[in-house]
């Protein structure tokens, strides 16, 4: 997921991101409950004013979740 790295630094700087080093790799996450709230309505606001939203979300993310759900256990 090398593409997704710049933007993910770029939203720890201020704080959006919380990281955690392991050996080569760092894990990024949402620093908190606030900041996934700040991202799920800046989402609804994107897909209520611009119609192409949701399909490049859909395209972008699948390929993410793709690439997680590839790397996570079977439960």
């Amino acid at each position: 997921m090398p593409a997704a790295v710049p933007p993910l630094r770029r939203a720890a700087s201020p704080g959006l991101v919380a990281t955690r080093r392991e050996g080569v790799r760092i894990h990024y996450r949402l620093a908190g409950d606030d900041v996934a709230q700040f991202f799920a309505l800046l989402r609804k606001v994107a897909d209520r004013h611009q119609a192409a939203v949701p399909a490049a979300r859909d395209a972008y993310l699948g390929l993410v979740l793709a690439e997680a759900a590839r790397l996570l256990p079977e439960a």
